[in-house]
């Protein structure tokens, strides 16, 4: 089936619409697929390894090599893509060609580069595995039971990253060939994880961070699920309350199948702990943004990654705007007529009540995109909401003692201590709060784009208008 799509042999007999034609097609992918199986069956598919097989009177000699932006080493198994069903997303995302998908599974702390931190255990993505046959045969100095001499033919098994390469080029033929890829179903079995089960409560980290954030801190900060590449913009989305980096997939199935956006952009997600007022997460977002950027491109080698891109939904678009507006002492004025540089007390305490108070918009961020964001606080935290979360929520003991330690140390120096002693996701959206008006009235940095996304509902035009 090879040699008849792709030796020059055949040229003149070759037509993509005789179904001969199609029927090779076919007859490729089924057998390359079955042999892959078998191989896979017996441990023995695994990048850089050699596979001889046997053909009578000769042997194929078959180099397995990954070709992408992933490594060899950074493979622990294979799955056929062909064994599963995408349930749970909206767009199933596969192109015909030739080659066999695959699901890659990612070992854990594959490499010591500084890229491994951002990947999350577990991950998985797509591969297309393609059957290259040298034309050429070597006598391989060996004799079969006639007496004759063995011939030895070279293949490689080039394992694609579909997402990096969707045309690849044979020795043996200057025509483009389409590679047969599924992007879905690999980013649909990593999803398949109890962390992300919405029904499991105490594994699921987005209950795990709006419930617990002593415990959502540990697994708080950016995530790849794709190769790290400097030559192309970052998009970091930011989720919203009670929610976690999951409520992306459908949006990221379906841009990452644009050949044009992947060829520019790459994506990655942003964690947090939504049961911490907003304010407190935004301080931790622009700390690990700026770190993350300082530490992938230490010496300003890729302008691409200084131009990120931030799409924050609900809480997570309140996140993403303060990494782009300059507070001044607004906020600060919100507790205290006092100069900040009087406050007494515990120095880490300090700190962290001067980083959510002061915000200098970060010199990278190019663009920010809010989803459904409450720049005016949400409704929905109301009392019963409110009373509920505080009594479901395990605050870490130190951060609430700490809070009020600084109140304590610094008699009749705050005009307000709400903002400080806040506790919860939920308390920190309520629309009374003094930091929404001085968060709208926060100037955006000039250099930066801001678009907002809203939905408008029929039945609350009044409501609108007033």
């Amino acid at each position: 089936a090879y040699m008849y799509l792709l030796d020059d042999r055949f040229a003149s007999e070759r037509n993509d619409y005789d179904p001969q034609f199609r029927r090779a097609c076919d007859l490729y992918n089924s057998a390359l697929e079955g042999a892959l199986r078998i191989v896979a069956a017996d441990g023995g598919l695994r990048p850089g390894q050699v596979l001889t097989v046997n053909k009578g009177q000769g042997e194929f000699e078959i180099q397995v090599d990954v070709r992408g932006r992933w490594k060899v080493d950074e493979i622990e198994r294979f799955e056929f893509a062909n064994d599963y069903e995408v349930n749970g997303l909206a767009n199933h995302f596969h192109t015909y060609g030739l080659g066999v998908p695959l699901i890659a599974v990612r070992k854990t702390a594959a490499t010591e580069e500084i890229t491994e931190r951002f990947y999350p255990p577990n991950l998985t993505f797509p591969i297309t595995a393609f059957l290259h046959v040298s034309a050429n045969q070597q006598q391989s100095g060996q004799r079969h039971a006639e007496g004759d001499c063995c011939t030895v033919r070279g293949c490689t098994l080039a394992l694609y990253d579909p997402l990096d390469t969707t045309l690849i080029a044979d020795a043996q033929t200057r025509q483009p060939i389409p590679l047969e890829s599924d992007l879905s179903v690999p980013l649909a079995f990593f999803l398949n994880q109890p962390a992300f089960a919405h029904g499991d409560l105490k594994n699921n980290i987005a209950y795990l961070g709006f419930l617990n954030p002593n415990a959502g801190q540990k697994v708080q900060g950016l995530y790849m699920l794709e190769p790290y590449d400097p030559h192309k913009i970052p998009v970091v989305f930011v989720h919203g309350l009670a929610s976690s980096p999951v409520t992306w997939t459908e949006m990221y199935n379906d841009l990452r199948a644009s050949p044009e956006i992947g060829r520019n952009y790459q994506f990655w997600f942003y964690f947090y702990p939504t049961g911490q007022p907003f304010w407190v997460s935004a301080t931790q977002l622009r700390k690990d943004l700026a770190n993350s950027l300082r530490d992938l491109d230490p010496h300003n080698a890729a302008p691409q990654l200084d131009e990120p891109v931030l799409i924050g939904h609900s809480m997570g678009g309140l996140l993403s705007k303060l990494q782009v507006i300059e507070s001044r002492d607004d906020y600060w004025r919100l507790i205290s007529d006092h100069p900040h540089e009087e406050l007494q007390g515990d120095e880490d305490a300090r700190l962290a009540l001067l980083s959510a108070l002061y915000c200098r918009p970060s010199s990278s961020v190019k663009r920010v995109i809010t989803i459904g964001t409450p720049h005016r606080g949400s409704n929905f935290a109301n009392p019963l909401t409110r009373t509920f979360t505080r009594l479901v929520s395990e605050m870490p003991n130190r951060l609430i003692d700490t809070r009020w330690q600084l109140v304590r140390d610094n008699p009749d120096y705050f005009t307000s201590t709400e903002l400080i002693t806040m506790n919860t996701g939920v308390d920190s959206l309520v629309p009374e709060s003094p930091f929404f008006p001085a968060m709208l009235k926060s100037p955006l940095a000039p250099w930066v784009k801001h678009h907002n996304i809203v939905g408008l509902a029929e039945e609350q035009d009044d409501f609108l208008r007033r």
